[in-house]
């Protein structure tokens, strides 16, 4: 579907009232982790919708399929901390932009974990390296990103952090992840006061749990399709990128929201096997992922946590796409059977003690 009829049907579904439309003509956005699972869906997303896009990711075959699609890829480890690193990817960024400025910088990148989860999860059990690497890929590299990209930014350029459900939250299962998403939330919380006065505008967003690789750890029997694919929470990202985000919502985070106030959306069931797993309800209307979104201030509260902003169906982008309906679960597939552990993250599991 041509840009502009795409522009069009923004304006008339979705959540217009963030952004009158998705329309990303003559920008560059720089999305980090975009090789794979939600940071692919949005690269692919914005592309569609006009923006010149920077995809940032240590997946050497799997950026290169983004090219094919006319992504710009640039190989890159977030698990260094080598200042000089950061300045030499700052030139790459800034000369692989037409304009020589970044219209919006996405941080999406993160892992839940390096190791093996079920054996190292706990503050107990888990070696140091584990949350110095977390700590580099989930927080500090964005934070590096931004300071060595703060000069070359557009004058309204967006920045949008992908938070997660388990800040603030204390789990044991997955301690390492909640400490250092807790932490790249902090970082942003002090961005926003830096960017006091200027026009560039700092969002967040707190995706659901989104089947991919990381969920294949957190719930390896989890069938197909009980709770969404990347290109079904592609709006909000979207939507706080654009250049027409309103101003009001500049230092504020917006979350799929699931369990909160007492209600718990999410859903349990059981395999035939006597396997239980959680789902997320549809839409009966439009087979979309039923959510609500939830909004709060950078650094306040945590997680999905915040007041009601609206109830929303997933649904909505893949209408603005023009796409098939949400497709239904599938409990004789899991999703394991799609999704595989990533090279560079298998790779520190043999490293684990025994």
């Amino acid at each position: 579907m041509p840009v502009t009829n795409l522009v069009e049907r923004s304006r008339i579904m979705g959540l217009t009232g963030l952004a009158r439309e998705i329309n990303f003509q003559e920008q560059t956005v720089l999305v980090t982790g975009a090789a794979d699972g939600i940071g692919a869906a949005i690269a692919k997303t914005l592309r569609l919708f006009g923006a010149h896009v920077i995809a940032l990711d240590v997946q050497e075959e799997k950026l290169s399929r983004l090219a094919s699609d006319g992504i710009f890829p640039i190989l890159f480890d977030l698990s260094q901390s080598d200042p000089t690193a950061y300045e030499s990817l700052a030139e790459q960024i800034v000369s692989s932009s037409p304009s020589g400025k970044i219209d919006a910088y996405i941080m999406n990148a993160g892992v839940v974990k390096l190791l093996d989860i079920k054996k190292n999860n706990t503050v107990a059990n888990t070696p140091s390296i584990e949350f110095a690497k977390l700590a580099q890929i989930n927080a500090h590299s964005h934070a590096d990103i931004y300071r060595a990209l703060r000069d070359r930014f557009a004058e309204n350029a967006r920045i949008v952090v992908t938070s997660s459900p388990i800040v603030g939250r204390a789990d044991p299962k997955t301690a390492a992840y909640s400490v250092t998403k807790g932490m790249l939330e902090s970082y942003a919380n002090n961005i926003a006061a830096e960017l006091k006065g200027t026009s560039i505008l700092i969002t967040g967003y707190v995706p659901p749990p989104v089947q991919n690789f990381l969920r294949t750890d957190l719930k390896p029997g989890e069938p197909l399709y009980a709770h969404p694919h990347g290109i079904d929470i592609t709006e909000l990202p979207l939507r706080l990128a654009t250049p027409g985000l309103q101003p009001i919502f500049g230092g504020m985070v917006i979350a799929f929201g699931y369990e909160n106030d007492g209600a718990r959306l999410r859903q349990k069931a059981t395999l035939p096997d006597g396997t239980v797993y959680d789902f997320m309800p549809r839409d009966p209307s439009d087979n979309g992922f039923l959510y609500d979104l939830r909004i709060r201030k950078i650094g306040q509260g945590g997680g999905d946590e915040g007041r009601l902003l609206q109830h929303y169906s997933t649904a909505a982008i893949r209408e603005i796409l023009g796409l098939e309906r949400t497709p239904d679960m599938v409990i004789d597939r899991r999703i394991n059977d799609v999704f595989e552990t990533p090279v560079h993250v298998r790779e520190f599991r043999p490293a684990e003690p025994q």
